[in-house]
């Protein structure tokens, strides 16, 4: 939590203390502050029980000292240290916390993914020309996964269930080609964004769709079915995949002639 506190610290850990809480030693009592809740402002003293600025009721708080001396190469050196002051567990403090791209990136997966969201369609802005390159790119990779999750789902529902995962592999891109009906069309909406620097990729994009690459046309495919391969396989259980989301599973078949389906 960000407050300041009477070692004039800029990050300092705060335990709430309850009502008749008894403190452990006379370390901590030297350590027990009062908050208000309302400015952050920790205050050293327990005297009061409102805040002198805004009149609100103080927080009764514990902001141990997180500091612990080492002996390292024959010297004792004084050392912030991650284990918990309340139960002594070994390393058990970290911050946890994300920055505005990733926050951003998860939001745009939720609405991307949503069956209420039939416009795909997404306008970020940024007071940052560098910023701005960087979350294009974050953004894209991030869409890029989710744009072939729900294509991946559209097949398992429509043609999916009880069907073998070898095949449900090749009829990805069989699918979603029939139902583009434009190889421009399916290369521009499932090409990667790390496949986007192929020539074949760029002549498209020059002739807006006019000039189709055979080579890329396939290579757009068959990383297709590389993605519904690991969706159900390797990268199953990472991240808001299919099977977490309760979408579609592989599981094998009681015959022990066949493999693995789709359901």
């Amino acid at each position: 939590m960000q407050a300041g506190s009477p070692n004039h610290q800029t990050q300092v850990v705060l335990y709430p203390i309850v009502d008749n809480e008894e403190t452990l030693d006379q370390q901590q009592a030297r350590e027990v502050f009062k908050l208000c809740t309302e400015i952050a402002a920790s205050l050293n003293t327990v005297q009061h029980n409102q805040c002198q600025n805004c009149e609100q009721p103080l927080l009764k708080v514990w902001i141990p000292y997180l500091v612990k001396q080492v002996e390292r190469a024959g010297q004792t050196k004084n050392i912030r240290t991650d284990d918990c002051p309340r139960c002594t567990a070994s390393g058990s403090l970290m911050i946890l916390g994300s920055r505005a791209a990733s926050l951003a990136s998860v939001a745009i997966s939720q609405i991307y993914g949503s069956h209420c969201n039939d416009d795909h369609k997404l306008i970020a802005f940024s007071d940052s020309v560098q910023d701005a390159a960087h979350r294009a790119g974050f953004f894209g990779a991030r869409t890029y996964m989710q744009t072939v999750r729900q294509a991946l789902a559209h097949v398992a529902r429509n043609e999916g269930d009880n069907m073998a995962l070898s095949r449900f592999v090749d009829e990805v891109p069989k699918y979603w080609q029939r139902e583009f009906n434009n190889d421009a069309g399916f290369i521009g909406t499932f090409i990667a964004p790390n496949m986007q620097w192929l020539s074949g990729y760029q002549d498209l994009i020059e002739s807006k769709g006019a000039v189709v690459s055979k080579s890329l046309l396939e290579l757009v495919a068959q990383r297709l079915r590389w993605e519904a391969l690991t969706e159900f396989g390797l990268r199953s259980r990472i991240g808001r995949t299919l099977e977490r989301s309760s979408v579609a599973v592989i599981q094998p078949d009681l015959d022990p002639s066949t493999e693995f389906l789709i359901h």
